[in-house]
Order: C-alpha cells, then structure tokens, then sequence
C-alpha cells in the first residue's frame, strides 16, 4: 500500500515539473511590450508601433487561448481588460 502511495505521489509530482517546464518555458518575454509572454513558437505576422500580430496556432478566434497560456500571462502579472 505505501509503494502504491509513493508510486502515484511521484507520478503527481513529475506530471507537475513537467506541466511547469512545457507550460511557463514554451514563451519568451517581448521586448517591445513590457516583457508581456509571447509563445516562442507564433509567428509574427504584422508589427507596429503599439501591436504586434501573431500567427498562433493554439490560438483561434472561436476558442481565444489556451488556459495555460492564461495561467502563464497571471503569473507575469497581466490582468486581462475587457
């Protein structure tokens, strides 16, 4: 019983580092707008003086964005306006 315990915990645990790693490291920090978390693999399509616009294909005008991305630009201290 507490090999099975120690199994499921370490599973938890490792499902976690990885989740961490793939989710906070798969973005990198703009230069341009205030080291706002941009995924390292959207494309950009159009910059300007005041935006940049991304090609990304976890990303789509019917669904909007993946809520790991959500939990990564909370973390950096974005709120997300209306």
């Amino acid at each position: 019983m507490k090999k099975a315990v120690t199994t499921v915990l370490a599973i938890l645990l490792m499902g976690a580092a990885i989740f961490y790693f793939v989710a906070f490291f798969a973005y990198i920090p703009s230069n341009k707008f205030f080291s706002f978390p941009v995924p390292k693999n959207a494309k950009l399509v159009k910059g300007k003086e005041r935006v940049n616009i991304y090609d990304w294909s976890k990303a789509s005008e019917e669904n909007g964005i993946p809520s790991e991305y959500k939990l990564v630009i909370k973390s950096k201290g974005w709120k997300e306006r209306n």
